[in-house]
């Protein structure tokens, strides 16, 4: 059992990086007007009818969503392994349905995230000009050098 529990865990590693690209690439997305808009996103779906111009991140979003799962599923592979008596364990069957499930979810999650939100976002460099020249680091550079 302690193979496919470690296993889950190094899938569920990868789950939490796909949430964190995911919803880094949510955030550069949002917007027009009140969020980031430092990348759009390809419009897969129709956006809101009170938010004009809105792009949906359905991609990140089911990504999202298959990431929880596969959390979860290391979760219950966990439980499973600790339900062991001696050499029988009587949830090896939950075990295999999860780690198979973990696996399907994060290859086709990964896939559809790359091939449908990475490859086809562009940048809006002039909105991200703007933000670097409005940073208020940039005076640190007029700051005297007091030690």
């Amino acid at each position: 059992m302690e193979t496919v529990v470690e296993l889950s865990g190094h899938l569920k590693a990868a789950a939490a990086a796909l949430t964190k690209i995911s919803n880094d690439l949510r955030w550069m997305n949002s917007g027009p007007l009140a969020g980031l808009a430092e990348i759009s996103l390809p419009a897969l779906q129709p956006g809101s009818s009170i938010m004009p111009g809105k792009v949906n991140p359905v991609i990140c979003e089911s990504v999202l969503m298959a990431c929880a799962q596969v959390i979860g599923n290391d979760a219950s592979i966990a439980i499973c392994a600790n339900l062991s008596n001696f050499e029988l364990n009587t949830a090896l069957p939950l075990m295999a349905y999860n780690i198979l499930q973990s696996i399907t979810l994060l290859g086709n999650g990964a896939k559809l995230l790359a091939d449908k939100a990475v490859a086809g976002f562009t940048v809006n460099a002039e909105r991200i000009s703007d933000f670097l020249n409005r940073n208020p680091i940039l005076i640190t550079v007029l700051a005297t050098n007091r030690l």
